[in-house]
């Protein structure tokens, strides 16, 4: 399963906390695993009901999961992707963009199993105590969350065809680390360039590593 590095968790406790971002609407985060449209694999989808701020991350086998093992994948892809703060520039239009790194006041999902142990996890790891509890997303949340994934999906599908990236095919998919050529497993599944969908790293350290070799090729690189 993804792990979580130290510089992560202490980068993501060390965050700001807003109750409310500068409009004044909520800072609450619903989270869900979508499978991709056109790619093998599934990924964590959060939104913001409240705000339309939207974010998509990782690329692995997800749902088959028991919660416990869900929530292993789950927990570092929402670390990486608040610290990260969500404005990676890309071909799929993002909301958010420039934004100063902040943590979620709350967040959700509507499977109560699922964010019991997500709970759990954050408890785990050592997540700030007021991050640990994971609520269950109420039907006028969800249904504004729907629609930012519907957004966003549909931009993914014309990205795909706009910038020719690969099909569902799983040949056309690189399957190991790009940057140390590490073949994924179960326990430690791979993560694609999220501008591209192009080419796969298996930790961050390692995608960092590659950035300079992998920019020149990105199908992104149009917009740096």
């Amino acid at each position: 399963m993804e792990s979580v590095t130290t510089l992560q968790l202490q980068s993501f406790n060390a965050l700001q906390r807003p109750e409310r971002d500068a409009s004044g609407r909520r800072n609450h985060y619903h989270f869900a695993v979508k499978a991709l449209p056109g790619v093998p694999g599934e990924a964590v989808f959060f939104a913001n009901p409240y705000n339309s701020h939207h974010e998509c991350e990782g690329r692995s086998r997800i749902s088959p999961l028991s919660p416990e093992d869900q929530a292993k994948i789950i927990v570092p892809l929402l670390l990486e992707a608040f610290v990260n703060r969500f404005d990676e520039p890309g071909p799929i239009p993002q909301m958010g963009s420039n934004m100063e790194p902040f943590a979620p006041f709350t967040w959700s999902t509507t499977d109560e199993s699922l964010a019991q142990a997500v709970s759990r996890r954050c408890q785990a790891i050592g997540i700030r105590r007021e991050l640990c509890d994971v609520a269950v997303t109420t039907a006028e949340e969800l249904r504004i969350a729907e629609a930012c994934w519907t957004k966003w999906s549909r931009a993914l599908v014309e990205a795909m065809a706009m910038y020719d990236l690969p099909d569902s095919g799983v040949e056309n998919v690189e399957m190991t680390c790009e940057n140390c050529g590490f073949t994924p497993s179960m326990d430690k599944p791979l993560h694609p360039c999220t501008r591209c969908l192009q080419v796969s790293y298996c930790s961050m350290e390692c995608q960092s590593a590659n950035a300079e070799a992998h920019g020149l090729e990105c199908a992104a690189d149009i917009y740096y």
